[in-house]
């Protein structure tokens, strides 16, 4: 015989049993039976075990939506508190959009004091809005939730209309009308290289225009004296027609010689003038006074352009060509071998002179044919006519002024998916 001592422990309050069982050696039936019975106490207890697992499972799943619903409450206390940080940034910004033009206008204290009333209620109906949205919208539902949902769109889009082009003002005025600064220098020195370029033209052609002036003279005389080209000596066609080019070419070259002096005066006076405008451009400094600095030149510098416009040397040029296709007529048909003769003495000439029509005509091709009133006139502009004529360079500072008024709204679909989520577990754990 032997004993073994075993015990169990019972928890049942603080209640403790303790077994003592004499256990007598067995044969194999008594052990199957021993086992079956071990067995089937495993199984029982299994069972008994099994609503305190389920107990547990749903009591962690209660305590991961409470944790999410703290979180979520908390971001949201958060979220009112520090949105008044961007309606005070907005406040700023729209003051400063607002007052900017006033001050150019010479607005006083009480203008000023209405930009900041004004800036003020922007800056207090924009967080209202967005306090509103982040306290109830979410914890709407059906028809409520889309007739809230279309009354803050609304309201969040009205607010950011209004309030984009001040904020646009304050974060790129000064940009902006520094590009318009920067387009009227270009444009004006284009015309301004435009009429340089043409007045070198002009100086290059001179030399060559009195060198076909002299070299004519030269055959008129040759042809008087020893009647080289006709075969017979004193005044004829032949010369007269050296002496008519040669005449040409010289009163064009006198002509042009006399524009050139009278504009050298004025090409330094427009030299001068757009220098300055080029200074107001570039220089670092307050903008006003630099825009109204850089128009008065900009008016000065029409008005040199337009006196040196006068000195219009593609009349001159067009006048000479003209004269000398009148010298030379097309040919008609010879009545005796002497006008034959004497035909083809003239298209001899006009052979020597055609070199010289072509030049004049590629100069006058090349000289800008564009009319005064055809320039465009351009200005510096102030900053509300600058940011919308620049919207394109300043798309990102467009961007950035709707972006302080509208960026709450991404938050706000945020918090609205955490409380859906909130709600969907808090149903999960109830069933």
């Amino acid at each position: 015989m032997q004993f073994y001592l075993s015990y169990r422990f019972c928890r049942a309050g603080v209640t403790v049993c303790i077994f003592i069982e004499v256990q007598m050696p067995l044969d194999n039936k008594d052990t199957r039976e021993a086992k079956s019975l071990e067995s089937g106490e495993k199984v029982v207890e299994l069972f008994e075990s099994a609503p305190r697992w389920l107990r547990r499972w749903s009591n962690s799943r209660r305590g991961k939506a409470s944790i999410l619903n703290r979180k979520v409450a908390y971001r949201e206390l958060l979220t009112g508190v520090l949105l008044m940080i961007p309606s005070a940034a907005t406040t700023m910004l729209t003051y400063y959009g607002v007052s900017e033009p006033m001050s150019e206008q010479g607005g006083d204290l009480v203008q000023k004091g209405q930009a900041l009333a004004f800036a003020v209620t922007i800056g207090t109906f924009s967080w209202l809005g967005w306090f509103y949205l982040f306290g109830l919208l979410y914890r709407l539902n059906g028809r409520r939730l889309k007739t809230a949902l279309c009354a803050g769109t609304f309201f969040v889009l009205s607010v950011a209309a209004i309030d984009a082009p001040f904020n646009m003002l304050a974060l790129g005025g000064g940009t902006a009308v520094q590009m318009t600064l920067a387009d009227t220098a270009d444009v004006y020195e284009d015309l301004k290289n435009n009429a340089f370029r043409e007045t070198t033209i002009m100086r290059q052609l001179l030399p060559a225009i009195d060198a076909q002036a002299a070299r004519f003279t030269n055959l008129a005389a040759n042809e008087r004296q020893s009647g080289d080209f006709s075969g017979s000596a004193g005044r004829g066609k032949v010369s007269a027609g050296f002496e008519q080019i040669a005449i040409l070419l010289g009163d064009l070259s006198g002509e042009l010689q006399l524009g050139l002096d009278a504009a050298a005066a004025a090409q330094a006076d427009i030299a001068t003038t757009f220098a300055a405008i080029k200074d107001e451009t570039y220089v670092t400094g307050p903008l006003r006074p630099r825009v109204r600095r850089a128009s008065i030149a900009a008016d000065q510098l029409d008005d040199q352009l337009g006196q040196l416009a006068q000195y219009d040397y593609r009349v001159s040029i067009a006048a000479t060509l003209d004269s000398m296709n009148a010298i030379f007529p097309v040919p008609q048909r010879a009545g005796s071998d002497f006008e034959q003769v004497q035909n083809e003495q003239l298209a001899l000439i006009a052979d020597m002179a055609k070199p010289v029509a072509v030049s004049l005509q590629k100069a006058l091709d090349s000289l800008s044919a564009k009319d005064r009133a055809d320039i465009p006139t351009i200005r510096p502009e102030n900053p509300t006519q600058a940011i919308r004529t620049k919207w394109r360079e300043l798309i990102f500072q467009w961007l950035a002024a709707l972006f302080v008024d509208l960026a709450p709204g991404a938050l706000l679909i945020i918090l609205i998916a955490a409380f859906r989520e909130v709600d969907v577990q808090s149903k999960n754990t109830d069933k």
